[in-house]
């Protein structure tokens, strides 16, 4: 996944690895040096120019779905909306096209869009507020959906602003619908101007194209967010 301005489901991709590492049903809690590989963008990383990126999909997503490297930044700009897309149905087919560029030849691959989690608890008022989140108590964290998955990878991000990181926790656990976030972990957060929860997981589809590693993956992911 190219670190674009729709760049969350890059940082997922590193939050998510994280978490797996953690034992299951366990979490852990993220301070200061521990934080940056996992919040900043990864030193040593090259972006390879494969031109422009498209997805196509389900026919009622209509909106622009592409990036295109460029020289100037070493980067991939967004067109329209870019790659971090909403909304496709379960189970629909997605194709991820490129069109080859400097460093990377054509790119073409099949998947299938996963089944998104939705949160049950914490919930939100009709503002999009939760009730302050006591850090002398667990926390318990309910869903539904994500059924292509065995586990899941629970966060919660404390911050200021997002280049401002105090503590990340990283909880893994089955995919079962709930787990509890225990006290001795909810009590190690500097609570911040902003805090989210996530969920997210995603599954990899291997892409053959001249100029990738023999390892390269394209990343669909489930996600699903609350502020806390």
């Amino acid at each position: 996944a190219p670190n674009m301005s729709e760049g969350l489901l890059f940082a997922a991709e590193r939050w998510e690895a994280a978490g797996r590492a953690v034992p299951l049903e366990s979490c852990v809690v993220l301070t200061g040096d521990d934080l940056d590989p996992v919040v900043n963008y990864p030193r040593g990383v090259d972006v390879m120019d494969g031109g422009t990126l498209s997805i196509t999909g389900h026919p009622d997503i209509t909106s622009a779905s592409a990036v295109s490297y460029s020289a100037t930044t070493d980067n991939y700009n967004s067109i329209g909306t870019g790659l971090t897309r909403a909304g496709y149905p379960a189970a629909s087919t997605l194709q991820l096209n490129g069109a080859g560029g400097a460093e990377v030849g054509p790119i073409e691959a099949c998947s299938t869009a996963p089944h998104l989690f939705e949160i049950l608890s914490p919930t939100t008022d009709a503002g999009g507020q939760v009730d302050n989140v006591a850090p002398s108590q667990a926390l318990d964290v309910t869903w539904t959906g994500g059924e292509d998955f065995d586990d899941l990878v629970i966060i919660i991000e404390s911050f200021f602003c997002p280049n401002d990181y105090r503590t990340m926790v990283l909880c893994h656990v089955s995919n079962d619908g709930s787990f509890e976030i225990p006290v001795d972990v909810m009590s190690q957060i500097t609570w911040a101007n902003f805090a989210m929860l996530y969920l997210t997981r995603s599954w990899k589809v291997g892409v053959d194209a001249t100029g990738l590693p023999d390892d390269a993956a394209w990343s669909i992911r489930s996600m699903a967010t609350v502020p806390i």
